[in-house]
């Protein structure tokens, strides 16, 4: 599978998460086009603001992980190397 389209199906994951959240509102762009260390990015409101709710967290949770989630969705072969990404993610 070509870069481009597995960062269009992890983008595409954050974004369809953020829709059935009724959280979409907050978006103002979705881009696969890189930039610095990224190789694509939702722009918008923070999911997890300062002053988050609970539940203001938990959507934020399940939007993060949707773009790795997306990835396996689409091409199973990429479980390994998704869940390294969501790891380094998840440590730092």
């Amino acid at each position: 599978m070509k870069t481009r389209e597995i960062v269009a199906h992890h983008e595409a994951g954050h974004f369809v998460a953020a829709y059935f959240q009724g959280t979409v509102e907050r978006i103002r762009e979705v881009t696969i086009e890189p930039s610095g260390s990224t190789a694509g990015r939702i722009n918008g409101e923070d999911p997890i603001g300062e002053d988050a709710a609970y539940s203001d967290l938990c959507r934020g949770i399940i939007e993060l992980s949707a773009g790795y989630a997306a990835e396996i969705l689409f091409d199973p072969s990429r479980e390994d190397e998704a869940r390294e990404g969501e790891d380094a993610m998840t440590s730092a």
